[in-house]
This record gives structure tokens, C-alpha cells and sequence, in this order.
């Protein structure tokens, strides 16, 4: 019967005054077709049942069975009218019937479990609900003739559940057709067949149930574990609040054993526990798979399926306990050791084991030019190891105090994992376990959560919310601390203001750097690669490096100030001894007010759109003066200044020092106080940088940080060297994986800080 047809036969039928009623598609299960159907005088919900199931294998069921949840809803109603929908016309000829449309507030459960929103009132209601169904009807010899429906619940679930998943895993199969058989033979009581969330409204006063096309006079233990494996799923989902979807598991159990204590015998909850593993198995690789659990999920699902279903749990409390030690991602060891960052200098990489076995990473960065304020690296300082380079102390730290301090722990505590080391530290600096301990533990936390969730890093920190591919700020010249003082400027670095693309900036950025490359090599100036990979250069003067720059613009094709802008980092708390600024190269001295004007003057000469530590990280009055000048025309970024650390960025905010804030990691030393204070540097109307070290690794950490909090700006270095080009590479990798929701502003980044009609790009 077609729509057009359906409506004249509602019309016939009197559930219509006119042909012209509206007729909405409802969301519903897999099995059925679902019409809102409105006149203006009728309005009410029309249900038919399909023969072919929406689902990706071949699942045919007869269509009768939608007679079977009409007369469900009916016996039901008869004793338990407000649970159940009221039957308003039922066609069993054409197989659908109407029912009342439920508003009033009532909720989908299973939406409200998506959410993370637990009610525990519900699940007491739901317990007892079907507690009630099943004391009622037991014994019922009507009831029984009635829903003599063994063949339409084999087609829709013991075939698709037991059946097929026992094919999919043959050493399991026999456990499974023991079950099928099983099911099929027993005859107890009214079985709902498809009682869970998604087929349950709720509102604070009300528990209404649907879709009981499945209905069949049989065992009651089948409608609590098709039931009670819903709640485990959602605490696999949710597994950082596991614990409270399973407390509603055992609210659910508990209301039920009152209002059905006659039908529960003494194997009743072992082979019910028994059925709840091999449903929920069922619903990774049976015909009607979950939709909600990505694969990892899904293969914990399937490891804990093959430890249980042979052995069984003898009560839910036992299943519960088993299910959350498998999900709930609890620290079992922390372990450390030496590697060796990208100047060849040692570091730590730290290694966080879950008690299910996922494991996660943190390889901790080192940085050469580091500010007053940074916490502290803690290193040896033996000068017959490594030349006092070395990390034993603070490896032994992770692996004992630190490690001890965090086992049992959920890995998802992020941020009472980070408290607890920076207690168990007890300094401003974190200078008693060191920085670098305590960092490594935090990025390792951070990535396992990640892999234990089955998430990209950039998903996890960003719950979900990051989704902008940061533009890059990339070295072409090195200089100051990276290039042993080839110049007094530390870094003359590119962005792509013209670039429409994230790709595009990769290839702006290749086209110049190479073109400087030859710009220097033509002119002898060329030394070799400075540390972040920028070339390192042989001048005479810290502006020819300027004169570089531009012809390399040119030569790659680009017009300096409409496509491309210069970003420059000072790190002038190197050049600074406390009264004055000194160029080393030029062999200059300045005042704070000639320095600042000299900044002023570059940033009037040069398409300049940042420039990093202007000024020393105590000289506050030169901050503010430049600020007032070129605060609406250039981004004035702090590092040295703020060292990532919260309360100095809240004193430049209220200060006005500064507009931007460079974010790294192992300045502030743990990933929580990372981001707050890229989330503080945000609510100020500021811009957050996120920035690599000299001293990389191979890890793109800060790529995912970069996504995940929406930060908008990179740093990482040259466009050399893997240790840097692993963080450009990752964030095509992130872009990809984000599909349509990633998104490139590029330069309009700036408008957040910076007069558009200033720009000079």
C-alpha cells in the first residue's frame, strides 16, 4: 500500500477528515516504518512493519508480526495502561495500526544515555516494569496461545544474535547454538523481545515502552540480558563514568527480583550473565551492530566475550566488577627511559600501561633558549655523564614516586592526575620531581586515554569540539641560541597570510625556504641547518637577514605583504643584561627606549604581522609602550614573558603587555595547565601559539593540541628536519580525519586581535 493510498484508507476508516494530512517520517528501529500522521483535527503515529530490516546483511522477518506488538500493547495496557501507548485502529489485514502520539515531555532513554544524562529512577522503573510483565503473565494459558510467536522471534533474534555470531566465531558457535536451543524451548512468561533504552520514553513521572513487534511467549531471562547488555555497551561508550551506568545495571536487576521473585530460581542470574556476554558479543558482529562503538571498542568487547562465555560469572555483582576492570582503564605501571631529542641531547619518554594492556607515550621535548620562569628540566648535572645532560633522576621519579602516586588510577582523571604530581612535587617549579617527570607522565596519560577510547588524540583533549587546522609559522632563518649567534634574532620565520588552504601554506612555506637556500648559497652566506631546521646564515648585520628574506619572496614568486608575511621571535631576554639591549653582531648597544624603538621602526619598514619577546621578560614598560603603538597592527606574542604559566599571563592581560601568548608544554609542564592557559589566553580576546622546542622528538603531540583546542596558530620550526615535519605532516593526517568538519582561516586568525584596514596583508 502506497502513502496516497494508505491516507485515502485512513480517510475511509474515519482516523482522517481530509486527504491532505501531513505525514512526517519518524526515526525508529531497523524493522519497521514509522509516519507522524497530522490533519490538523487527527494527530497521531501510524506503524508498519518491513520485510526487509534495515540493516547492511540480508535480515528478512513476516511482516505479521506488527499484529503481534498491537495485541502486546493491548495485554499490557489491560494492567498497565500508563506504560504503554493507547491502540487507537489496528488493520491486521494491511499489517499496521496508528497509536497515540506521546509528547508531554517524554524523552528517548537511549538519547538521554548518548548523553551522558543517568537516571536511576528510570532504570528502578524499568526493572520493575518488566519485573511486573513477566509476574503477570506467567502461567497465562491465553496469553501463551496469543504469542505462540517462536518462529517471528527466531527470524529476529535468534538467527541474527546467537546464530549468526556463532558462525562469525567458531569457537564459540557450540556455546551459542546451546543457547538458541534453549531459548527456543522454554516457555515462562510474556517476553517483550526488544526491550531497551531506545524503545523506552521517560520523564519524571512517566516510563512508556514501544516497539514489542518481537513479543513471544518464552524466557524471561532473554528480555533482561538483551536489556542489561545496552547498559554495559553505554558503559564502554562512557567509560570514564562506567561505574555509574552499571550502578543503574544493578538498579535495574534489584527492582525486577521484586516484582518477579517467583520466576527466579537458582541459576537464574548465572545464565542470565551468561546471555548478557554472548548478546553483547551479538552486537558487534551479528546482524545489528551497534552503531556508537568504533573498532577498538569493539575488539574489547570481543576479548572479553572469549574470557567469559566459557567460564560465566555466577552473579551480576561478579559480572559488573569484571566488565569495569576491563573498561575502566585503570593505571597498572608507569615506566621511564632515556631517549635522545633532535640535538642528539638526552630526554625522557614515558610509558603508561592500562590493566587491560592499552598502552600510551609521552617523549618530552627540551627547550635551548628557556625563560627565567619556565618550570623546572630537572637533569643530573654530572658532568661525566652526557656532560650533565642525563635524566636518570627524574626517570626515577616517574617510575617510582610518581608511578606509586597513580596506580589504580582511571587514566581519564586527567586533570586529578596532573594535581596529584604537582602535590607530590610541592614547589612553584616543579623542580623536586622535575618538569620533565611530570610532563612526560601527563602526555603519556593524555595518549592513552586517547587509545583507550579508540579516539585521535585531538578528539580526546578537545572533547569532540577542536576543529580548526592551525596556520603555520615557519623558520626559514635561524639565529640567536639555534644557530650558536649567527645573528641576535633568534628566528625570521614565514606565514602564509594569502594562503586559501592549509596545503597551500605547505606549499608557500616549501617554495621560499628553498628559494632562501639558493638566495644564501649565492651570496656565501649559507653555514648549514640551525636547530629547528631554519638555515643557518653568515651575516654581517641583524637586518640583511631581512634583505634575504624578501628576495627569497621574489624569487619563489610571491609578493611579501599580500601573500606572505615575516614573523620575527627577538628572545630579547638573551640581549638584555638589565639596563641594556646589546646586538652582538653589530656590536649596538640600546637603550629599553631606543630598543623599543627600533621594533617599532621594523615593524613600520618590513610587511612584519608577529613579532615574539619584543622586549626582556621584566622590561614591562617597553611592553606597554610598543603595545600602545603596534598593539592594533602586529601580534605581540609572550613567551619568555609568560612561560605558559597562568598567573603571569593573567598579570599581562591586565597589563595589556601583550596580545598573543606562546603556548609550550614543557614551560609549564603538564598537559591540564597547558590548557588552561590557552583556554585564559582565548578569554582575554588574545591569541594562543602553540609552539614546539628546539630540542623536538619525533612525537606530534602538539599538533593534536593545536586542533583540539581550536588555537588557530603553530610553531614548530623550519620546513626540515623530520623531528618538525612530523608536526606539519600530522596536521594533514588530523584534517583527514576530520573530513568536513575541519576547517582553515588562515590570516583571519588576526582579526581577533588586529584592525583589518592596518593590516598589511
Amino acid at each position: 500500500m502506497s502513502v496516497e493510498q494508505l491516507i485515502a484508507h485512513l480517510v475511509k476508516k474515519g482516523m482522517l477528515v481530509s486527504t491532505e494530512a501531513s505525514i512526517t517520517p519518524l526515526t525508529g528501529g531497523v524493522s519497521c516504518e514509522i509516519l507522524l500522521i497530522d490533519d490538523g483535527e487527527n494527530r497521531y503515529v501510524l506503524k508498519r512493519a518491513l520485510e526487509k530490516l534495515k540493516v547492511k546483511d540480508d535480515w528478512f522477518a513476516d511482516i505479521k508480526r506488527n499484529t503481534t506488538e498491537q495485541k502486546f500493547l493491548s495485554y499490557v495496557g489491560g494492567f498497565l495502561p500508563e506504560s504503554v501507548p493507547q491502540i487507537l485502529y489496528a488493520d491486521e489485514e494491511h499489517h499496521f495500526f496508528c497509536m497515540e502520539m506521546l509528547e508531554n515531555g517524554l524523552e528517548n532513554w537511549k538519547t538521554l544515555l548518548l548523553n551522558k544524562q543517568f537516571n536511576k529512577v528510570s532504570a528502578q522503573k524499568a526493572g520493575a516494569l518488566l519485573g511486573c510483565i513477566h509476574s503477570r503473565s506467567a502461567g497465562d494459558s491465553k496469553a501463551e496461545k496469543v504469542f505462540d510467536t517462536l518462529e517471528s522471534f527466531k527470524q529476529l533474534r535468534i538467527e541474527p544474535y546467537l546464530l549468526k555470531t556463532g558462525e562469525r566465531h567458531p569457537e564459540l558457535q557450540h556455546y551459542y547454538n546451546k543457547e538458541a536451543s534453549r531459548l527456543a524451548s522454554k516457555k515462562e512468561c510474556l517476553v517483550h523481545g526488544d526491550f531497551s533504552p531506545k524503545n523506552i520514553l521517560v520523564n519524571s513521572d512517566r516510563l512508556v515502552i514501544l516497539d514489542c513487534e518481537v513479543a513471544w511467549y518464552g524466557d524471561p531471562i532473554f528480555d533482561l540480558a538483551f536489556f542489561l547488555n545496552h547498559f554495559a555497551l553505554k558503559a564502554l561508550l562512557h567509560n570514564e563514568e562506567a561505574e555509574t551506568v552499571l550502578d543503574l545495571f544493578l538498579e535495574v536487576w534489584d527492582a525486577y527480583k521484586k516484582k518477579a521473585s517467583l520466576l527466579i530460581d537458582s541459576e537464574f542470574e548465572q545464565r542470565l550473565t551468561h546471555l548478557l556476554t554472548m548478546l553483547m558479543l551479538a552486537r558487534v558482529d551479528g546482524k545489528s551492530p551497534v552503531e556508537y562503538l568504533n573498532n577498538k571498542q569493539q575488539q574489547i568487547i570481543r576479548t572479553f566475550a572469549y574470557q567469559e562465555i566459557p567460564t560465566g560469572s555466577k552473579s551480576l555483582e561478579e559480572f559488573k566488577t569484571k566488565w569495569l576492570n576491563k573498561i575502566t582503564m585503570k593505571i597498572k605501571e608507569i615506566d621511564a627511559y632515556q631517549i635522545y631529542d633532535s640535538r642528539g641531547f638526552p630526554t625522557l619518554e614515558v610509558e603508561v600501561t592500562l590493566e587491560n594492556g592499552i598502552k600510551g607515550y609521552g617523549l618530552v621535548p627540551s627547550g635551548a633558549s628557556t625563560g627565567q620562569f619556565e618550570a623546572l628540566e630537572l637533569r643530573d648535572g654530572d658532568k661525566e655523564v652526557f656532560r650533565g645532560k642525563s635524566v636518570f633522576k627524574a626517570i626515577e621519579n616517574v617510575k617510582t614516586l610518581i608511578a606509586e602516586a597513580l596506580k589504580g588510577v582511571s587514566v581519564f582523571e586527567q586533570e586529578q592526575i596532573d594535581k596529584t604530581m604537582i602535590e607530590l612535587d610541592g614547589t612553584t617549579n616543579k623542580s623536586n620531581l622535575g618538569a620533565n617527570a611530570i610532563l612526560g607522565v601527563s602526555m603519556a596519560v593524555a595518549n592513552t586515554a586517547a587509545n583507550a577510547k579508540g579516539v585521535p588524540l585531538y578528539e580526546y583533549l578537545g572533547n569532540g569540539e577542536g576543529h580548526l587546522i592551525p596556520l603555520n609559522e615557519i623558520q626559514i632563518l635561524g639565529g640567536g641560541a639555534h644557530a650558536a649567534w649567527a645573528t641576535d634574532i633568534q628566528d625570521y620565520l614565514v606565514i602564509a597570510t594569502g594562503a586559501k588552504t592549509y596545503e597551500e601554506t605547505l606549499e608557500m612555506t616549501h617554495n621560499i625556504y628553498h628559494a632562501a637556500g639558493e638566495v644564501m648559497k649565492a651570496r656565501g652566506k649559507c653555514v648549514g641547518i640551525a636547530d629547528e631546521g631554519g638555515w643557518w646564515p653568515d651575516y654581517e648585520t641583524n637586518e640583511e637577514p631581512f634583505d634575504v628574506f624578501l628576495e627569497a619572496v621574489e624569487k619563489a614568486g610571491y609578493i611579501a605583504g599580500k601573500d606572505v608575511a615575516i614573523s620575527l621571535d627577538i628572545a630579547a631576554s638573551d640581549l638584555f643584561d638589565g639596563e641594556k639591549y646589546r646586538f652582538r653582531l653589530d656590536n649596538k648597544e640600546f637603550t629599553p627606549d631606543e630598543f623599543c624603538n627600533l621594533m617599532i621602526a621594523w615593524c613600520e619598514k618590513y610587511p612584519i604581522i608577529s613579532i615574539e619577546d619584543p622586549f626582556a621578560d621584566t622590561d614591562f614598560e617597553s611592553w606597554k609602550r610598543f603595545m600602545e603603538v603596534c598593539g592594533n597592527k602586529v601580534q605581540v606574542i609572550g613567551d619568555d614573558l609568560f612561560t605558559t604559566n597562568i598567573e603571569r599571563i593573567k598579570e599581562g592581560i591586565a597589563n595589556e603587555l601583550a596580545n598573543s601568548v606562546l603556548i609550550k608544554l614543557n614551560q609549564i609542564g603538564s598537559v591540564t595547565e597547558t590548557i588552561q592557559a590557552i583556554k585564559l589566553t582565548q578569554s582575554a580576546g588574545w591569541l594562543p601559539v602553540v609552539s614546539a622546542r628546539s630540542g623536538e622528538t619525533e612525537d606530534a603531540f602538539i599538533s593534536h593540541l593545536a586542533v583540539a583546542t581550536n588555537a588557530g596558530q603553530l610553531k614548530v620550526g623550519s620546513f626540515a628536519r623530520s623531528e618538525r615535519m612530523v608536526k606539519w605532516n600530522e596536521n594533514i593526517r588530523i584534517q583527514r580525519s576530520l573530513g568536513d568538519k575541519a576547517t582553515f582561516i588562515g590570516a583571519k586568525i588576526y582579526d581577533i586581535i588586529l584592525e583589518p584596514e592596518l593590516l598589511k596583508v
